[in-house]
């Protein structure tokens, strides 16, 4: 069963700022694999929404590694998928 994907504003623009970054420092066919591996990614989460480990127990929600340098945040709750936010570990954590 695919499950339904939510993906927020913040997702959104944290993954232009990730894409933006990759192609700049690595150039067009690097932000071309990171966005295949979003999509993968995606792809796993709608049907194995569990995949993810609970990173915040009393905030529910979870999180895997997409890539060695990215990971993504997310809730499953009633049936639906919402990604929350995706981070790039070169970030600082307060962006």
């Amino acid at each position: 069963m695919a499950f339904k994907i939510k993906i927020t504003k913040r997702a959104y623009l944290d993954l232009e700022n990730i894409s933006s970054y990759i192609e700049r420092t690595f150039g067009e066919g690097s932000v071309t694999d990171f966005k295949s591996k979003i999509i993968e990614s995606i792809s796993l989460l709608q049907e194995f929404p569990q995949l993810g480990s609970i990173q915040n127990q009393d905030k529910n929600f979870r999180g895997f590694v997409i890539h060695r340098n990215t990971k993504v945040f997310y809730k499953f709750i009633n049936q639906q998928v919402t990604i929350l936010r995706f981070f790039d570990n070169r970030q600082k954590p307060s962006s």
